[in-house]
């Protein structure tokens, strides 16, 4: 005869492991909450748009958003389509509210504030209210997500899908309907069009969900999904080998240590590394995250062993495979072919990191504790981010407007790269046209030639003591500077030298963090 007790107990945990997801609809409390948490979040992340220089991959989003028809296709396809969803509807929203900087960033910076709402309607869904107000406070004000929301690139748009998709696949798992599915298909063939490596975050999804007795009764419509996004990528791999670009491929530096260091510090919202370096402020907050990691992880190993199937084990692995899985996808990649290795690419996971510190201050520490170290970690992230406004990672509006000024007629122009050509044509297409600027010389190419971001040197463009002989003054731009070429550049700076120039005036544009614009004339 059966144990009743034991019997109880089976259908308790299989009741708890098939529970409904959600805690159903919002109280008045919830409402106000996550309305002003949205605010706050539209405060911190419109703030200060305009008035901060574009920087030089912002820049390359630019001069793609301004372009139409044929070359706006070249433009977007030229590096295999990555982030393709975003320069679309950038293109859009720049022909309705022109390509200045506000204007720019604007877009990035309404999937920031769209991510609030939908974090804590995840995390809600996951964890409950508690766990859900704690990380929707977190991601509202991290530095980690603020900054790259405020910049002209698809990364924010891209975090904003994931977050989406993942939402639309539980509830797809709470109620399968075909509406929900095709949703979540959706989602993820547009997350795949803003964010050509989102297949990290995917698998880390199904990666997870996978170890839930009810996701393997729904393995039908998850193989469905699977098949549409494979086929969702095609058109970008055939656009990478038609092309010949290699895009995101080829940017970035071998896996490191001091990279992998980086990346931590992004995932517990501390700071985004490719900005900032981290303070006192911000280096509490990635030890309190870092703690909150192992804690929630060895919290899912005790789970694990005594209910695997229970709802909150699911939704904790689910958290913490969308935090460390995609790293983990990463560094595979990058050491067994090319690197990816890069704090950017793994930005998405943030939000993940958010809910895990967030289900460990609700779930694991006294209310009274919880409180506190939650007021705690949010003025932290205020106070780590407040400085970060106002500075700008490279001044090229500043340079621009520089060489705009104290022009004069019979000047030219000279660049140590056609990407720094690209970011001064900008500028002055910006203020007015180039009719102030001097006339560029190397490459040899007109200022609207320069606004096209594909286009490339001459191959034959000559140096410039060369091309400079019929100049007054010579204007001399640098950026980013190998070490070959400032060997190349010194070479030339002595040749200049031999034909009559003197070196008058040098500018150097360095910001708080970043790069810094070297600006020279030289005088005959």
């Amino acid at each position: 005869m059966a144990n009743p007790t034991a019997t109880r107990s089976a259908q308790t945990t299989a009741g708890r492991a098939d529970a409904s997801l959600g805690a159903g609809s919002l109280s008045r409390t919830e409402w106000l909450l996550v309305t002003g948490l949205t605010a706050a979040s539209a405060v911190v992340n419109l703030a200060d748009l305009a008035s901060r220089s574009l920087w030089n991959d912002e820049l390359h989003s630019a001069l793609i958003a301004v372009h139409h028809g044929i070359s706006l296709w070249s433009a977007i396809t030229a590096d295999g389509g990555n982030m393709m969803l975003y320069y679309l509807l950038l293109h859009c929203f720049v022909a309705l509210f022109g390509g200045g900087q506000l204007a720019l960033r604007v877009p990035s910076a309404l999937a920031g504030v769209g991510l609030t709402p939908v974090i804590f309607f995840l995390a809600r869904r996951m964890f409950g209210s508690q766990t859900a107000a704690i990380a929707t406070a977190i991601v509202a004000v991290s530095p980690a997500l603020v900054l790259w929301n405020q910049q002209a690139r698809g990364y924010a748009l891209g975090t904003l899908l994931i977050a989406l998709s993942l939402l639309a696949l539980l509830r797809a798992f709470e109620f399968p309907r075909r509406r929900r599915w095709c949703l979540y298909g959706v989602l993820l063939v547009l997350s795949i069009y803003t964010l050509a490596y989102v297949a990290l975050f995917v698998v880390a999804q199904w990666l997870a969900l996978a170890f839930w007795p009810r996701a393997r009764r729904q393995a039908k419509p998850i193989l469905t999904v699977a098949g549409v996004a494979t086929l969702a990528y095609m058109p970008l791999i055939a656009l990478t080998l038609r092309t010949g670009a290699v895009g995101i491929l080829t940017a970035n530096a071998p896996p490191s240590t001091t990279e992998g260091i980086h990346i931590l510090e992004e995932l517990t919202s501390g700071v985004a590394p490719d900005f900032f370096a981290v303070t006192l402020l911000s280096g509490i907050v990635t030890v309190i995250g870092l703690l909150c990691f192992v804690a929630a992880g060895a919290e899912l190993l005790s789970r694990v062993r005594r209910a695997p199937g229970e709802l909150e084990t699911v939704c904790l692995g689910t958290a913490l495979s969308w935090l460390f899985v995609p790293l983990l996808l990463d560094t595979i990649f990058s050491l067994a072919y090319r690197s990816i290795f890069n704090s950017s690419f793994l930005l998405q996971s943030v939000p993940a990191g958010a809910m895990v510190v967030a289900f460990v201050f609700a779930k694991l520490l006294p209310k009274g504790l919880s409180l506190a170290f939650t007021i705690g970690v949010v003025a932290l992230l205020v106070a780590a981010l407040v400085p970060t406004y106002g500075i700008s990672y490279e001044q090229w509006s500043q340079a621009s407007r520089e060489i705009r000024n104290a022009s004069r007629p019979g000047d030219c122009l000279t660049v140590n790269k056609p990407g720094v050509a690209s970011n001064l044509a900008y500028y002055f297409s910006l203020e007015g046209g180039a009719r102030a600027a001097p006339q560029l010389v190397l490459p040899a190419l007109t200022w609207s030639d320069a606004l096209d971001p594909t286009f490339s040197e001459p191959a034959s463009g000559g140096s410039p003591a060369t091309v400079a002989s019929f100049c007054n003054r010579l204007w001399i731009v640098i950026n980013r500077v190998s070490p070959a070429q400032v060997m190349h550049l010194d070479v030339e700076l002595s040749r200049l030298r031999q034909r009559g120039y003197k070196l008058k005036t040098v500018s150097r544009f360095v910001p708080y963090s970043g790069f810094y614009i070297y600006v020279a004339v030289l005088v005959r």
